[in-house]
């Protein structure tokens, strides 16, 4: 799963979310990505990477004009469960004060988005390691 989530490079061959990413998966690396949200939205940012453990977490953070104005932190965890069992957690955490306004479409179109990607995700690394 680790190589799947840090290999960058190769984001837009699976994932539906993120459509590029220049960058590497370091911690306190710069990256830039570009993704679409809502459909038909596209959009280029900037983030920092705040965690990158392999096989444990990768964390990045991307905000809009400042953390204060509007911030998302995105989050892959790899937890072990057995010898050969993980628990696989990703998420969004949103702050600032344009999150009242950004809310509604979080809320209609986040969970259609990210059930996509952890399914292509998922699919991915099932054929990385089968």
């Amino acid at each position: 799963m680790w190589a799947v989530l840090a290999n960058f490079a190769r984001y837009p061959e699976w994932n539906p979310f993120i459509l590029q990413v220049e960058g590497e998966a370091v911690a306190d690396a710069a990256i830039s990505y570009r993704f679409e949200f809502p459909r038909h939205v596209r959009i280029w940012t900037r983030a920092r990477v705040l965690r990158a453990t392999p096989e444990r977490e990768l964390r990045w953070s991307a905000h809009f004009l400042s953390r204060r104005v509007f911030n998302g932190e995105h989050y892959f965890q790899i937890v072990p469960t057995s010898e050969s069992g993980v628990v696989f957690r990703h998420g969004e955490i949103f702050t600032g004060l344009l999150l009242p306004l950004a809310w509604p479409i979080l809320r209609i179109s986040g969970p259609r988005i990210y059930r996509g990607l952890n399914e292509a995700l998922k699919q991915r690394a099932e054929r990385a390691t089968g």
